[in-house]
């Protein structure tokens, strides 16, 4: 299994405000809560297809990832 580092796991501590071992210990659902009250507003996903919601992707979240019926439209003004 793989082992993060002291300085990662700093760096965690310093970004979400818990220790590593807490934070694995926690369900997504506990930690977003955590996150919200924390930071006093709720957390929501850059984009949602068709009423998916994202949990960790890199590509939903940065807009990376478009839906085939978006692709569709795309080409049909070509």
């Amino acid at each position: 299994m793989h082992q993060l580092n002291i300085n990662t796991k700093a760096s965690i501590n310093r970004t979400v405000g818990l220790d590593f071992e807490r934070l694995q210990k926690m369900s997504a659902e506990e930690i977003d809560a955590f996150i919200e009250n924390r930071i006093g507003k709720r957390l929501r996903p850059a984009k949602a297809l068709k009423g998916m919601i994202s949990r960790g992707s890199v590509f939903l979240f940065g807009n990376r990832l478009v839906s085939s019926d978006y692709i569709d439209r795309r080409l049909s003004k070509i």
